[in-house]
């Protein structure tokens, strides 16, 4: 069997998903860190929720919440955290959960929903939608209005949107996945890569840029505000006024980055340039990607000139 090395230098990314088989996806994802208490952003979080289930509620077949087990979805167990998080609130909780469709549990999926509210508004919670791209063929506006609504909903910290690999939710299978997605992560730059120690990470910093990159006004204002930014910035990058801030658009569409096709993405790494100083700049170690130190400051950086 071929090592996923060996894979790295060959085929496109539809014949790397298929070698992959049902071990990585790729999504068109939107991923939200917010500050706020639970109390102030539950309600945004769980219409975001709600919209998803509309979206994708019949493709969702599983399902696990903290504390608990992974357990077979249905359109019951998909409501339950319409009653945890209020009960979270009350109980001063940490709450999170997730919701995807896998065909089995330790499959990946591109259809996945996360979202983890903790109740110390010092620390960054987050949510996470994730879609088959498919979903959104010839139709990339439909999917920016989506990221635009879900950003009016949560007082967002940062956050960024555009394609995404997802990974198997169940532990051992996602670990035993990383040696897979880390050199496919090496390869196709423009895809984002979840990780859990972002949340620890970028308390005061944004972990970095997409397609869409998403930034609080707090960040703007340290950047020189929107003029500043307008200014440093090249006209085929639109920015875009939101309640909580700003959204950065690199272009009219997501480039998967594959630097075996020369793919370098000009435009991510034109808004990568220009928030140096907000990104972070030593994000912990990816876990379950078999990342060091070296190979994670790697992946960081990957859209330095």
């Amino acid at each position: 069997m071929k090592q996923p090395e060996d894979v790295l230098h060959g085929g496109n990314i539809e014949e790397w998903l298929k070698w992959a088989e049902t071990k990585v996806a790729l999504s068109l994802a939107v991923t939200l860190y917010f500050k706020s208490p639970p109390s102030a952003a539950a309600e945004g979080v769980l219409e975001c929720y709600r919209e998803y289930l509309e979206l994708c509620g019949p493709q969702l077949r599983w399902f696990v919440s903290s504390p608990g087990k992974f357990r077979e979805a249905n359109a019951k167990v998909l409501q339950l955290p319409f009653r945890r998080v209020p009960e979270a609130i009350a109980h001063n909780r940490w709450l999170s959960w997730s919701a995807y469709a896998g065909a089995d549990l330790r499959d990946a999926a591109p259809s996945q929903f996360t979202a983890v509210l903790k109740p110390d508004a010092q620390d960054l919670s987050e949510v996470r939608a994730a879609f088959p791209v498919e979903m959104f063929a010839g139709e990339l506006e439909r999917f920016m209005a989506l990221v635009k609504t879900f950003a009016a909903r949560v007082p967002f910290f940062f956050g960024y949107a555009g394609f995404s690999f997802s990974a198997a939710k169940e532990m051992m299978r996602g670990q035993s996945n990383g040696r897979l997605l880390g050199p496919a992560a090496m390869r196709f730059s423009g895809v984002e890569v979840e990780d859990g120690g972002t949340a620890i990470s970028c308390q005061d910093s944004i972990k970095g840029v997409n397609w869409l990159t998403l930034l609080a006004s707090s960040f703007v204002e340290r950047l020189g505000g929107k003029a500043t930014l307008r200014a440093q910035l090249s006209k085929a990058i639109e920015l875009h006024d939101l309640p909580a801030g700003l959204m950065i658009q690199a272009g009219p569409t997501p480039g998967l980055g594959d630097l075996n096709a020369g793919e370098r993405l000009p435009l991510y790494r034109e808004v990568h340039r220009v928030l140096t100083p907000i990104r972070v700049r030593r994000h912990c170690v990816f876990d379950g990607l078999y990342f060091g130190v070296d190979e994670t400051q790697r992946w960081m950086s990957r859209f330095d000139d």
